[in-house]
């Protein structure tokens, strides 16, 4: 899903070039440039690129790696605005791939919330209250 307008044009007012679809998605991941690492937040993914919470410190032009739950790619600094930035990838990954890999399904959200103790497990997923 892009987030573009009737013009064609995305959200910072420039026409739209991606050649991939992106998906929504939201899922940690480590951003790694040099020497330094900091967690990231992933929120739109594509075969050739992404769009990542946190841009402090990168400009445009710069190489980073990009850490993941079984998935690893080199990317390059295509745009910043806003706190976000956009790369892209010099070779296609699966999306899909990278997206299962890595957004809980909702049996593992929901052993999480009963670790924390916020659920009942007595009225958990296919249970009836009572």
């Amino acid at each position: 899903m892009t987030a573009q307008d009737r013009s064609g044009q995305d959200r910072s007012g420039l026409p739209e070039r991606r050649r991939h679809p992106r998906f929504a998605t939201e899922f940690s991941a480590e951003l790694i440039r040099g020497e330094q690492s900091w967690p990231i937040v992933v929120g739109d993914i594509s075969a050739g690129g992404a769009m990542l919470n946190d841009n402090r410190g990168l400009a445009v032009g710069d190489w980073i790696m990009l850490k993941a739950r079984r998935f690893e790619a080199e990317a390059r600094i295509m745009w910043l605005l806003d706190g976000v930035c956009g790369i892209r990838f010099p070779e296609a990954v699966d999306p899909a791939e990278v997206i299962a890999n890595n957004v809980p399904v909702a049996d593992d959200l929901w052993s999480r919330m009963k670790n924390l103790g916020r659920v009942d497990a007595a009225t958990g997923p296919g249970k009836k209250p009572g």
